[in-house]
C-alpha cells in the first residue's frame, strides 16, 4: 500500500482484516516515519522496533488463520513500556517502569490493578 499511515484507524483495520493491508507493512512504514521524523518530534520515550516488527509478524500470522484479537489487532501503538508506533498513544503506568505521562502521583503507593 502506497501510504498505509496516511489513513483512519478504522479504514486500516478494515484493510488488515481483509488481507489487503499487513500489519508489518504498516510497521515499516510506522518506523520509516519515525526515522525521518523522530529527532524533531520525540513522541517516544523508548524505541524499539524490532519488538514492533516481532508483534506485527504476530499479528499477521494471526489473521492468515482467521484468529481475531480485537478491533486493534496489527495496528501499531504506544504505551510507556512496548514501542507500538502509531497515531495512539496510551498513557499506562505499569509496574517497574517509568512513567511518560507525568503521572507518578498515580503509580506511587500502593500497585492497584
Amino acid at each position: 500500500m502506497a501510504n498505509a499511515l496516511a489513513h483512519p484507524i478504522a479504514e486500516i483495520a478494515v484493510l488488515l482484516g481483509e488481507g489487503k493491508l499487513k500489519a508489518r507493512e504498516l510497521v515499516d512504514a510506522a518506523i520509516a516515519n519515525h526515522e525521518r521524523l523522530g529527532d524533531k518530534l520525540l513522541a517516544y520515550s523508548q524505541w524499539a522496533p524490532a519488538h514492533a516488527r516481532q508483534c506485527a509478524d504476530a499479528a499477521d500470522a494471526a489473521f492468515a488463520v482467521g484468529s481475531r484479537a480485537g478491533p486493534l489487532q496489527g495496528i501499531p501503538t504506544s504505551r510507556c513500556r512496548a514501542f507500538r508506533p502509531l497515531r495512539v498513544r496510551l498513557s499506562v503506568c505499569r509496574r517497574n517502569s517509568r512513567s511518560t505521562a507525568r503521572s507518578s502521583p498515580l503509580c506511587a503507593g500502593n500497585w492497584r490493578r
